[in-house]
């Protein structure tokens, strides 16, 4: 596959588990590529899809289309979305803002099962 070309993925809407409010309704998306998950439970499936795409030396547009329609949902340049990702908290609505990764985890080295036992009699 040519790196710089027009990708087809498909997009898979997993409707929201969780009652409540309506804010904390959502719908939670796969991607697949070439029938492949690429992406999975994204609440913001293109800014994903981007990312996954760049890490495979993939650039270009990529076209979304519907899994169980098959109608076109996006089209999508990946350089500009794997770059932006969208946040919404209570005192702001989405806006769209720079994408970060997370910080890496402090690695902890694995507790020994005398260790572990210790902890345990601390704690009660």
């Amino acid at each position: 596959m040519d790196a710089r070309a027009t990708v087809q993925c498909r997009l898979i809407a997993k409707p929201p588990s969780r009652q409540g409010s309506q804010r904390d309704h959502w719908y939670l998306y796969d991607v697949t590529l070439r029938g492949k998950v690429i992406v999975a439970d994204s609440a913001d499936p293109e800014t994903d899809l981007a990312r996954a795409l760049m890490a495979q030396g993939i650039t270009g547009v990529v076209e979304i289309f519907d899994d169980r329609t098959g109608k076109p949902r996006s089209r999508v340049n990946i350089e500009a979305a794997s770059k932006a990702t969208f946040r919404e908290d209570r005192r702001r609505g989405p806006h769209r803002q720079t994408w970060r990764p997370f910080a890496p985890r402090a690695r902890q080295k694995p507790m020994s099962e005398r260790d572990y036992l210790l902890s345990a009699i601390e704690r009660s």
